[in-house]
């Protein structure tokens, strides 16, 4: 898997690569709710849309697990984008900042339409650093090594991006 976020329960599950890239996930609320927001902490009491098998970093998954806020899952990021246009959620995850906003938003006609009315809290949930993983049985680790190389020089030659907010 490509885009895989590293936990301490996957790390029995997958060899990992070195990191490829980090990845803010911000979070969206509709225009006029916003509020303020520093840590996982003032998320409670809210209704959270999130990504269907995703993990958000620990203290985002234990605040889910404890019920200190309520996680609402889908697989399809626009569904969570129109819960919240329509006020069923009190803000959604999006990964990769206001590029990954207006990528989800700009392939729905509903959503384009009423574009003016996300907004991008000012402070990240997370830094997700994501990688390439296996599963550890199928042995992959000389591959693994030669794609950190290939990471390493991409970086180097700024192909890609150390972070994408």
């Amino acid at each position: 898997m490509i885009g895989l976020s590293k936990t301490s329960a996957r790390l029995n599950l997958f060899d990992y690569s070195d990191p490829i890239f980090d990845d803010n996930i911000n979070i969206v609320v509709k225009k006029g709710r916003e509020f303020p927001f520093s840590k996982v902490e003032d998320l409670k009491g809210k209704l959270v849309g999130v990504h269907l098998g995703a993990s958000y970093g620990e203290a985002f998954d234990q605040a889910a697990a404890t019920k200190m806020l309520s996680a609402d899952t889908s697989a399809v990021p626009a569904v969570r984008l129109k819960k919240l246009l329509h006020g069923r959620i009190d803000c959604a995850l999006v990964g990769s900042g206001q590029l990954g906003l207006d990528s989800i938003v700009d392939a729905d006609p509903e959503l384009k339409a009423n574009k003016a009315q996300f907004v991008i809290l000012k402070h990240p949930l997370v830094k997700d650093t994501l990688y390439l993983g296996f599963a550890k049985n199928m042995n992959m680790l000389k591959y693994l090594q030669l794609f950190n190389q290939s990471i390493a020089d991409a970086k180097l030659k700024k192909i890609i991006p150390e972070t994408i907010d």
